[in-house]
């Protein structure tokens, strides 16, 4: 049974309010009136401002037709405001009005109506008390009046803005004037009726989203801070306002308040009003528990999710899609199964901050997104890109997280979850970021042009022909890897003689990464890596994959990031292996970056790079000095992984040339990465790159947005997380190379 019996609601028997002289809204009953005609019916000048070019509508209430969507809002404010005089004068007919278009398979019964009528009777005592709550349905949702916000807010008017808060800040004392100009009814009101409307109105809790599990635990404190009668009157307009909601569609019943929601509401009525429930946390536990009974799940599991958190985001994203059945929940938990293990672990760690113990995203018109993207496309997809939107926002926000702030911060997801629900969203390709618009997170799409490499002259293998080359990994890790891999494609198909491959890295002054067992000290910084050499401290360390590996050349690690101590233990090596060329490699493309670009180490790292590449063209240099032949090539693998902007510019300044791969090489390196186990399959075992595994994507035509399988720590670390999806292009699987001197001049241009 509904727990309405605990609520008691304020009552104001005042005869002297114009509200008490308004016509019922239950006489509004056919929504192809003429739109004039219904608003004279409403009487209230307030009701123009919910129609109109200027109003953003929910995004589920949105379609092609913009006259459609113009009438939205006001056709959802009807239905609730119809809604609500069903169940205030209940009885018969009013039931039948009310659930005429609901499904017979989740009709809301007679006896549940019956139960929610006498709740609303009983606390509505009076004509005058019923139409205080009719204002302020009407009002409520003003603030989407994009001219009215702009009105309010001045300044503050956003990219994005809670319509909430435009509402609360015109009902402000210091905002008397403007009020009695966009608010004419509300001046004429007495006192009391005035603060009620206000103290309701300025309660922040947003009731759909604790019931949708939308909004973390945190969004429970202002709700518990406070006091009856707004408690109730709260409840009330929010349980009114959710069961309008597709009255876009079908004004005169409620699609939405059906036999399903009302023991959703029914669920969260009762654990707000519970007095035994001392803490937001266990309210909000207690409240996804008798959500999970509906969804099928045992005793032990309940325990567990009130007691540990277990199962908290599955059960969340059960209530963002709206399930209420074990046979949905199978499907939702058979969906979550199958997707790769960094996105379960995203959802999983983001749908379980609380925003009291932890900072919390709060994912506004994720339900919508979700349904959307289930709709138009699949389950998985629609989980997969609710990942990628929360690790991006998380991203946004990384530096409160990293500063040990709690609380919640709100991504602003409107514009995206219009687009899902049209269809017109993409969830592999649509790439997101988010920037900060006043207190929100908006996202906007990040556009990844597709590389022109396939434009670019080809580059002469002829060049590379019977050279004993030195391969340097210009970033080391993952460089060092694809330095051996380039090294073995072209030992395969230009007779090239690799002499070493070097792996530059950038860790000397930091005494938690040191080395154990290295082979020969070459120079200061250059040493060898053996089959033996192992780590010491807990870092990732890559170079001995392809140490044991006795195809490759001779295997070092060059721990130094200043261009001079690089040229000279490099000199020397050449000296000793006797090579006639090197090779700089870069994977991802961050050695395009102008010289002393300052960016977001998260993203790319340019500095060391930049020192190689100032230490190839220092060698260069000498080598021209003294007479000695010496090539010096740079090689991009994966190019697009992490490349500027202006990628393409660089490209050509440096005359780069595509290095052409043949038809086995794909074959050749795919083997070649499973048998390093740097395929993905060992990830959380420390063996992974990330351009590595887009490479691999990009070679067995994986487009489009793709989640890479980095390990879990990385993707759900709380100061520093990876990003673990990307766009993927035809041009990430291709190999680019240029002098490695006109690289260096292009960059310092």
């Amino acid at each position: 049974m509904l727990p309405f019996h605990r609520v008691i609601l304020y009552t104001n028997a005042m005869e002297h309010s114009p509200l008490s002289h308004q016509i019922p809204v239950s006489e509004i009953h056919d929504v192809d009136h003429d739109v004039e005609q219904q608003l004279d019916v409403l009487q209230l000048p307030e009701a123009k401002l919910l129609i109109g070019e200027h109003i953003k509508a929910s995004p589920e209430s949105q379609g092609a037709d913009e006259a459609a969507n113009q009438r939205a809002e006001y056709q959802r404010t009807v239905c609730s405001l119809n809604v609500m005089d069903y169940l205030y004068y209940g009885g018969d007919e009013n039931y039948h009005k009310l659930t005429a278009a609901q499904s017979d398979a989740n009709r809301l019964t007679r006896e549940e109506f019956e139960e929610f009528h006498q709740w609303v009777a009983s606390n509505l005592p009076g004509e005058h008390s019923a139409n205080v709550m009719r204002y302020i349905m009407l009002i409520h949702d003003l603030g989407k009046n994009q001219m009215l916000t702009s009105a309010v807010m001045g300044e503050d008017a956003a990219d994005s803005v809670d319509h909430d808060e435009v509402l609360r800040r015109l009902l402000r004392s210091d905002y008397a004037a403007k009020r009695a100009e966009l608010l004419p009814t509300f001046s004429q009101l007495s006192e009391a009726d005035q603060t009620i409307i206000r103290d309701v109105i300025n309660t922040e809790l947003n009731l759909g989203q604790f019931i949708q599990a939308e909004a973390p635990p945190a969004a429970l404190t202002s709700f518990a801070e406070s006091t009856e009668p707004v408690r109730s009157l709260y409840i009330m307009h929010t349980l009114f306002d959710i069961a309008g909601a597709l009255g876009h569609v079908n004004a005169e019943s409620s699609l939405l308040l059906t036999s399903p929601l009302y023991n959703q509401m029914a669920a969260a009525c009762d654990v707000l009003t519970d007095s035994i429930l001392s803490t937001d946390e266990t309210r909000y536990s207690h409240y996804l528990a008798k959500r999970a009974q509906r969804f099928g799940l045992d005793n032990d599991a309940i325990e567990q999710l009130i007691n540990s958190q277990t199962h908290t985001h599955t059960v969340r994203l059960a209530c963002m899609l709206r399930y209420d059945s074990p046979e949905e929940y199978q499907q939702l938990t058979n969906a979550l199964d199958t997707l790769p293990g960094p996105v379960q672990a995203i959802l999983a760690q983001e749908l379980s901050n609380d925003g009291i113990h932890q900072r919390a995203t709060l994912p506004y018109y994720g339900p919508a997104l979700l349904k959307g993207l289930e709709k138009h496309h699949s389950l998985s997809a629609a989980l997969t890109y609710f990942a990628h939107v929360l690790q991006e926002a998380h991203i946004a926000d990384k530096a409160a997280r990293k500063a040990g702030e709690t609380g919640i911060v709100t991504a602003d997801l409107s514009t995206i979850a219009q687009a899902a629900n049209q269809g017109t969203l993409d969830p592999h390709q649509a790439e997101l970021r988010f920037h900060h618009s006043g207190e929100m997170l908006v996202p906007e799409y990040q556009d990844t042009p597709e590389l022109a490499i396939d434009s670019l002259p080809a580059f002469d293998s002829e060049q590379l022909h019977g050279k004993r080359i030195i391969y340097l990994g210009m970033g080391g890790g993952s460089d060092g890897i694809q330095a051996a891999m380039l090294s073995k494609l072209h030992q395969q198909h230009h007779a090239v003689q690799p002499t070493a491959i070097v792996s530059v890295r950038n860790f000397a002054a930091d005494s938690n990464k040191q080395l154990a067992h290295t082979g020969r000290q070459i120079g200061d910084a250059l040493a060898e890596i053996t089959k033996e050499t192992t780590k010491v401290g807990d870092w990732r360390f890559l170079e001995d994959i392809i140490a044991k590996d006795e195809t490759i050349a001779p295997v070092y690690l060059l721990n130094s990031i200043e261009p001079e101590q690089i040229t000279h233990d490099l000199q020397i090596l050449i000296r000793e292996t006797g090579a006639d060329a090197i090779c700089g490699i870069d994977t991802g493309g961050d050695v395009l970056y102008h010289a002393n670009t300052a960016i977001d180490p998260t993203t790319s790292s340019p500095d060391q790079d930049y020192a190689v590449l100032t230490a190839l063209h220092m060698i260069k240099a000498a080598t021209e000095a003294d007479g000695t032949p010496l090539d010096v090539f740079t090689a991009i693998v994966a190019p697009g992984v992490d490349t500027p902007p202006y990628a393409n510019d660089m490209l050509a300044r440096s005359n780069a040339q595509r290095y052409i791969l043949q038809p086995d090489d794909t074959t050749t390196i795919t083997q070649t990465y499973a048998a390093w186990r740097m395929d993905g399959s060992a990830s959380e075992e420390g063996l992974y790159g990330k351009t590595p595994l887009a490479w691999i994507a990009a070679l067995t035509g994986k487009h489009g947005l793709q989640p890479l399988a980095l390990p879990r720590a990385n993707a759900t670390s709380a100061h520093n997380p990876w990003r673990i999806f990307m766009s993927i292009r035809p041009s990430t699987a291709r190999v680019v190379m240029m002098q490695a001197e006109q690289l260096y001049q292009a960059v310092n241009h």
